[in-house]
Parts: C-alpha cells; sequence; structure tokens
C-alpha cells in the first residue's frame, strides 16, 4: 500500500513537473516570438536610420545651394540697386540738360521774335525812303 501511495504521488509529481515544463516551454516561445519581433523592429528603426540620415544629408546640400542662390541673389540686388542710383543721377543730369535746352528755346524764340519785327520795321523804313527818293528825283525834274 506505502508503495502504491508513494507510486501515485510521483505519477502527481510527474504530471505537475510535465505540466511546469509546458509552461516553461510556452514561455520560451513567446520570448522566442518577443525576440524576433524585436530583431524586426530594430530593422526596420535601423533602415529608418539611415533614411533619416540620407534625407539629412540631402538637405545640408539643398541648404548650400540655397545659401549659394541667396548670395548670388544679394549680389544681383546690389548690382541692381547700384544701377538704380546711377539711373537716378543720369535722370537727374538729363532733368537739367531739358531744362537749359528749354530756356535756350525761349531765348531763340523771342531773339526770332524781334529779327522779325525788325526785318517789318525795316521793310517799312525802306518803303519810306523809296518815296522819299522818288518824291526827290520828281523834284530835281522839276528843278532842272
Amino acid at each position: 500500500i506505502r508503495n502504491q501511495e508513494s507510486g501515485i504521488r510521483k505519477e502527481e509529481s510527474g504530471i505537475r513537473n510535465q505540466e511546469r515544463g509546458i509552461r516553461k516551454e510556452e514561455r520560451g516561445i513567446r520570448k522566442e516570438e518577443r525576440g524576433i519581433r524585436k530583431e524586426e523592429s530594430g530593422i526596420r528603426v535601423q533602415e529608418s536610420g539611415k533614411r533619416n540620415q540620407e534625407s539629412g544629408i540631402r538637405k545640408e546640400e539643398s541648404g548650400k545651394r540655397n545659401q549659394e542662390s541667396g548670395i548670388r541673389k544679394e549680389e544681383s540686388g546690389k548690382r541692381n540697386q547700384e544701377r538704380g542710383i546711377r539711373n537716378q543721377e543720369s535722370g537727374i543730369r538729363n532733368q537739367e540738360s531739358g531744362k537749359r535746352n528749354q530756356e535756350r528755346g525761349i531765348r531763340k524764340k523771342e531773339e526770332g521774335r524781334r529779327k522779325k519785327e525788325s526785318a517789318i520795321s525795316n521793310q517799312e523804313s525802306g518803303k519810306r525812303n523809296q518815296e522819299r527818293g522818288i518824291r526827290n528825283q520828281e523834284s530835281g525834274k522839276r528843278n532842272s
């Protein structure tokens, strides 16, 4: 009977050990699966890091190009500003030259009017002299 009871206890202990073994095996499987997921996640994170690094390099290069473009635009802007100043100065000179031309035109117009008046006056004086000459001629004929 004792041997039978001992056998039963050993059998029950064996069953418990077997169940414990199954639970340990299941835990091991879950751990293994978790490890696989972590490994896959690590690979994805690594790939993402690589993409971010490449993106960073492209952005850096783009930034350099933009900076160079900005410098060229700044230089172009300075040249345009200088050209604008020169054009403004040239405009002022042209304006002054225009005023002088206008004044010269006014003087010439007045000169022309005076010459015209003088010519008319000379013409009238010439007519009177002509008439006087004719009268003198007639008077001379009568006197002779």
